[in-house]
């Protein structure tokens, strides 16, 4: 970042009105996050999303007013994750997340990976 430039620093807590794993209400919520800490004129270096009160939904106690996920809406999250996981990362994604194919991560300031990739081993010899 460079010093000149203006600097903005906010953050939002988006709570749900019960816990949940489904995908893509996580998604709208963080959508709406950024929505409310988003303004204009601002250059940003990054954006970060946390989850907090993790725990296995067999576990989770339950709210007797809440609204269940509807067992389609399970369904259709499970079968997202099995494709996923028997194709490989991505294959199957929100309409979301493919609106910002021309957003890239900057590799300017990558460092080398000598200790966790084969391919960038350094090699010393003759």
């Amino acid at each position: 970042f460079c010093e000149h430039d203006a600097q903005l620093s906010r953050s939002v807590a988006v709570p749900l009105v019960a816990p949940s794993d489904d995908t893509l209400l996580l998604q709208q919520a963080a959508s709406a996050g950024l929505r409310h800490i988003f303004e204009a004129g601002y250059l940003y270096q990054k954006v970060g999303v946390m989850l907090d009160a993790i725990q296995p939904r067999q576990t989770r106690q339950t709210d007797l007013f809440a609204i269940d996920t509807p067992p389609e809406r399970q369904q259709l999250l499970s079968t997202l994750d099995q494709i996923n996981q028997r194709f490989g990362r991505h294959t199957l994604r929100s309409g979301a997340e493919l609106l910002g194919n021309k957003w890239q991560m900057r590799r300017d300031r990558c460092l080398h990976r000598y200790t966790t990739c084969w391919a960038e081993l350094l090699q010393v010899g003759s």
